[in-house]
């Protein structure tokens, strides 16, 4: 079984040594040795195999135990890096209790965790050999410490609550701006991610006692306060501040009183999401009558555009902007109907770098809504922008298109033809071509089509994710009066939508067959991608934190004996830490262990690349070549052979889109070797 850790990080080491006891002193858990942070020499010369079974390596496991109680929540760093023998690490709540987590290999063949631990709480450390190895080693154990000053204040970052306690903290020399008191207080340092209003509050339902917050700029010693706050949400405190990105700012936590001590939760919200049509540059695509719902409180007063012309005297504009293109030329109309506030509108042609006014209106709709006719050109591109009478925020708006725009490709006679990367479409109003796809039912009855000519010979895979409509898709190669399929699916990709793959022959052209199921319509889009390394994709990967799914690629050769082979991916977060599993089946599991994401690999022969735990950084990637002479399965390492199919995915740590902690999982693609 596969366990995720919590985080993986580089271990500090202790000057300090412990002494260690003898071998046979710590031989079961019941006996095992306290040991606070820091270095304790050990052997396993002498030790029995208590059991459990280790739930990482293989092989007898002559074990010592020790026992380590955390003095306050954090993260719980245990390593025996630097032993002379090849060791394994398991850590246990309980004696009688279940392993929490297991290392085999992580620092050479020496092991090393971290787990997420609660303050009071002893934690029991099971150290062995690797398949009954033994000898002399190190253990080093780093603890959660109390930031009790600014000078050891703890990193905090946007959107990850942080556990805290001041019942074990001391009072600091700096004075409060909003009390008199000096009660007990702890730090956290928080380096701004951008220019935004900051906020940090200890709201959550986990702090039980009446708190005090206090944001600082400046350093220690010579601190600025910002903000300073008792009671914001009940007897919990919230601070804001103006934050400039890379700037380190301190947020000190204590209580109302002297006496005032407790437990709690701080959580320092990041910068509000972006908004992607908040510049003509990002403009969404409207569709013949297909109404889009807009809510222009995140926008911006757009930098550069043209002055408005109607709807108020103020200039600023929290605006958002839209285009369209009409296949034919004729009457267009393009309205905010629907929409709850006072709107006003313009369309312009041209280029966005060189926009020209069409219209501009206020009120010429329904009440206090817009709206704009005018004679459109077939094959001009539009661009509409929406805002709020005067600067005002409409959070329930709705804008819409009309015009004249029959469907070319409504047969695949008409098939539109389409290169490389994203695709726009609608099926609004089409009609049944009368080519049954067969695994999406009626999915033929709203039907547009579409012609790829593969430029190389290489995977192909088509997706529907970001579509917003339960698609039907399927792909042919042949011509429309002789039609071969090569792949048909429904829900294959995010949600509702579909994912299609083929291995293409350069030169040839393939029929993509688009619709819905059941007959579903609506606007949509589909991405077309051609492998750039060796293997296949099998599965994609839903969508993480920055809008996209993480995307796993195999690179370099598919020759067994070259033992060259890269494994990259790439979408992921910034700074999210993860690690490879490896498989020879396909099996599905949905959400395991509450990752927002699929495995599609599991299976009892999984192996983890242990010692390959990545941080993606500031490129949101990471990438890693795997020793195939060592190849990870569930029982040990093996040496892959020619003709092994192998499986690959990418597990990482993401949040929510509450900005909880999460995990996810990338795509996953499959290699036959020669």
């Amino acid at each position: 079984m596969i366990r995720f850790p919590f985080r993986a990080t580089a271990f500090a080491a202790s000057t300090a040594m412990l002494a260690a006891s003898a071998a046979s002193a710590q031989d079961t858990c019941s006996t095992a040795v306290a040991v606070g942070d820091g270095m304790t020499p050990f052997d396993n010369l002498t030790a029995m195999d208590e059991g459990p079974a280790f739930g990482c390596g293989i092989g007898d496991a002559f074990d010592v135990w020790f026992a380590y109680t955390a003095v306050t929540g954090g993260t719980l760093d245990v390593e025996t890096c630097g032993s002379t023998f090849d060791t394994r690490i398991e850590i246990y709540d309980d004696c009688m209790g279940d392993e929490i987590l297991c290392n085999d290999d992580s620092c050479g063949l020496q092991s090393a965790l971290s787990i997420g631990v609660n303050g009071g709480t002893t934690y029991f450390i099971r150290v062995a050999g690797w398949n009954g190895a033994q000898g002399m080693g190190t253990l080093t154990v780093q603890g959660p410490q109390i930031p009790d000053e600014c000078t050891s204040a703890a990193p905090v970052f946007a959107d990850t609550p942080v556990a805290f306690d001041t019942a074990i903290a001391t009072p600091s020399a700096e004075a409060w701006a909003c009390t008199s008191n000096t009660p007990n207080d702890v730090w956290y340092s928080f380096i701004a991610p951008a220019d935004y209003m900051a906020s940090a509050d200890t709201c959550s339902a986990a702090t039980n006692y009446d708190t005090r917050l206090e944001v600082f700029e400046g350093a220690c010693g010579a601190l600025v306060s910002l903000d300073c706050n008792d009671d914001f949400c009940g007897l919990q405190s919230g601070v804001s501040w103006t934050a400039t990105m890379g700037t380190e700012y301190f947020i000190r936590i204590g209580g109302f009183g002297n006496t005032s001590a407790g437990q709690g939760e701080l959580l320092v919200f990041g910068p509000p999401p972006a908004v992607p049509n908040d510049e003509c540059i990002g403009a969404i695509e409207l569709f013949n009558g297909v109404a889009e719902p807009f809510d222009n409180t995140m926008a911006t007063n757009s930098a550069g555009a043209p002055a408005w012309t109607c709807g108020g005297t103020s200039s600023a504009a929290l605006d958002l902007w839209y285009a369209f293109t009409p296949v034919f030329d004729g009457s267009a109309t393009v309205d905010t109907e629907g929409s709850l506030g006072d709107t006003r509108l313009a369309v312009y042609e041209g280029s966005c770098g060189g926009l020209v006014l069409v219209d501009c209106d206020d009120d010429g709709g329904t009440g206090l809504l817009s709206s704009i006719t005018f004679a459109a050109t077939g094959g001009t591109t539009y661009y509409a922008r929406v805002a709020g009478f005067s600067g005002n925020v409409i959070d329930q708006g709705i804008i819409n298109a009309a015009f004249i725009d029959m469907i070319p490709n409504d047969d695949c006679a008409n098939a539109v033809a389409v290169g490389l990367g994203t695709t726009s479409y609608s099926n609004v109003g089409a009609t049944d071509s009368g080519v049954d796809m067969g695994c999406v039912f009626n999915g033929e009855a709203s039907d547009v089509w579409f012609s790829f000519t593969a430029a190389n010979s290489c995977p192909i895979t088509v997706d529907f994710d970001g579509s917003g409509y339960d698609t039907g898709a399927a792909v042919y190669e042949g011509d429309c009066m002789n039609l071969v399929q090569i792949d048909c699916d429904d829900d294959g990709s995010t949600g509702l939508t579909s994912f299609l793959s083929f291995n293409a022959v350069a030169g040839t052209t393939y029929l993509l067959q688009v619709g819905g199921f059941n007959g579903a319509q609506g606007a949509g889009q589909f991405d077309i991608a051609e492998s750039t390394g060796i293997g296949t994709e099998i599965c994609v990967g839903e969508n993480n934190s920055t809008g996209v799914g993480a995307d796993l690629k195999l690179t370099g050769s598919d020759v067994a004996a070259d033992n060259d082979l890269t494994v990259t991916v790439n979408s992921l977060p910034m700074n999210s830490m993860g690690y490879a599993v490896t498989s020879t089946e396909t099996n599905f599991v949905m959400n395991p262990g509450g990752s927002s994401g699929n495995l599609c690999i599991a299976s009892f022969d999984m192996g983890r690349f242990a010692g390959t735990v990545l941080d993606s950084g500031a490129t949101g990637s990471v990438s890693f070549s795997p020793d195939l002479t060592l190849f990870p399965t569930a029982t040990g390492k093996i040496m892959v052979m020619a003709g092994e199919t192998r499986y690959f995915q990418y597990w990482y740590r993401d949040v929510d889109m509450a900005g909880a902690p999460t995990s996810n999982f990338s795509s996953a693609d499959c290699i036959t070797f020669n």
